[in-house]
């Protein structure tokens, strides 16, 4: 019998935006960079602008405290023991340089705290 692959960060992404889908106030996607794909398909999604290393989730902030305009956040979801590859680690560069902020999150609590954070108007935490 064959052994089925867990995917325990898919799993993780899956709770995440469960929640957020329910109580989350600001705007974010995901971009599903991972997963096996054949070669015809990725070099089809790498033409279409995929970009390895871009992290799972992304967030439209509010205004900073100076209210220089909106910002972008953007939360990289790992299982313990992982860790952010280094194509994750230039992309996270890349926008804390352009002025975003950034995250690696390894539970939705941990999500929960970073939006908070980041000025996220969240209900009171569940999670404590």
């Amino acid at each position: 019998m064959k052994k089925r692959k867990r995917h325990l960060e898919d799993d993780l992404q899956m709770q995440v935006c469960d929640y957020l889908a329910r109580v989350c106030p600001v705007y974010f996607w995901a971009v599903p960079n991972g997963g096996v794909r054949n070669p015809r398909e990725a070099q089809r999604l790498k033409r279409m602008g995929v970009r390895a290393g871009v992290f799972d989730l992304h967030f439209l902030l509010p205004a900073a405290r100076d209210h220089s305009g909106g910002r972008l956040g953007v939360i990289e979801l790992k299982v313990k023991p992982n860790g952010l590859t280094p194509e994750q680690k230039g992309f996270r560069s890349l926008v804390i340089a352009a002025g975003g902020v950034t995250a690696v999150c390894y539970s939705l609590p941990e999500v929960y705290d970073t939006l908070v954070g980041w000025g996220v108007k969240l209900p009171a935490s569940v999670f404590a």
